[in-house]
């Protein structure tokens, strides 16, 4: 695994007590699939990340928590069975694509590829246009 490089311009203005309050609350685990998404696109040289690109990434990152060990991403406030947008995609995804629960990464992303403008997965990503949404880095 490549290191990570800091260069000279590198500026540290992240407001870590947010930061930290943020992922304090694990009562929603998707936060962990959305940092580690970005961790893992920037790792791989990426400069600019569509929201289209970070979604894929958590979907793949979570494939086997929601799949596999059956895991509920959602909150069970009061007994509500209430399903995570994350997981939601997820089973929309498997079920429009026809996966099974051990599809490999590259499986995974390429169904997203192929199926990206159906219309039951469009409204379960709940998509904003995607070049619309981009997260550039400031390194």
């Amino acid at each position: 695994m490549e290191k990570l490089q800091v260069h000279d311009l590198y500026i540290n203005d992240l407001e870590i007590e947010k930061f930290a309050g943020m992922i304090k609350d694990n009562n929603r685990c998707y936060k962990f699939y959305w940092l580690e998404s970005l961790l893992t696109l920037l790792a791989a040289g990426k400069k600019k990340i569509t929201f289209l690109e970070a979604v894929t990434e958590m979907i793949i990152l979570s494939w086997y928590t929601v799949t596999y060990y059956h895991l509920s991403m959602g909150s069970n406030l009061s007994g509500l069975q209430q399903e995570d947008a994350l997981e939601k995609a997820i089973k929309t995804l498997q079920s429009v694509a026809g996966l099974d629960e051990n599809a490999e990464s590259e499986i995974i992303r390429k169904a997203i590829q192929d199926n990206i403008h159906d219309k039951t997965l469009k409204k379960a990503f709940k998509f904003p246009p995607f070049n619309s949404c981009v997260w550039s880095p400031t390194v």
